[in-house]
């Protein structure tokens, strides 16, 4: 996957610098394969949610909507939980739906980037990993140090960030510019709204 795009997202605005037929603004033709993608669901606990202090809503409704279209295309869902235990698992609302199914793991991360966890359970499962989409929180953290850390370790996977579906609860934009600063240059990464998937 040479020469992908590159976007950038201010708040829920996002626009876009097209270099192929892979944008930030529709799907690929792999992405809608059966189970050709994997989706990367962060640090979505009871704890962090309970506590979410800034004039932003938790993306709770948006990474359901990710996980429910997930399911429909038969992708892989990995559920990164920060650890200790005294965080939670991920909340019931996301969990319950994905009760019974086959092509989903949990994985506890230590650290605010769970890349490692991610790659090795992709391997140990045969998940796809040409592809990954990313939703949780909180977006400038470990869903940053996250995707930072899986662009460096597999350079030849395209990661996609769904804006409606990472949050902090802190300043959104502020966030969103941070993650532009630090993850600037990278070319296989997008910035989307999840509008790609009514299209």
């Amino acid at each position: 996957m040479n020469n992908l795009v590159r976007a950038t997202a201010r708040g829920s605005e996002v626009s876009s610098r097209s270099v192929s037929p892979i944008v930030a603004n529709r799907r690929s033709e792999f992405e809608v394969q059966n189970g050709a993608t994997t989706l990367v669901v962060v640090d979505m606990q009871q704890t962090f949610l309970n506590n979410w202090t800034g004039p932003s809503q938790p993306p709770i409704d948006a990474v359901i909507r990710q996980v429910k279209e997930a399911i429909r295309l038969n992708w892989s869902i990995v559920l990164l939980e920060m650890k200790p235990w005294r965080l939670g698992e991920t909340i019931s609302p996301i969990a319950d739906l994905l009760e019974g199914y086959p092509r989903c793991q949990r994985r506890s991360k230590q650290t605010p980037s769970g890349a490692k966890q991610l790659v090795e359970v992709c391997d140990e499962n045969s998940f796809g990993k040409g592809l990954f989409r990313f939703v949780g929180v909180f977006l400038d953290a470990c869903v940053l140090e996250t995707v930072r850390d899986l662009l460096e370790a597999e350079p030849c996977s395209l990661v996609r960030m769904i804006v409606e579906g990472c949050s902090t609860d802190i300043d959104v934009p502020g966030a969103w510019s941070w993650v532009r600063q630090r993850l600037e240059g990278e070319p296989h990464l997008a910035i989307s709204s999840e509008a790609i998937d009514r299209q």
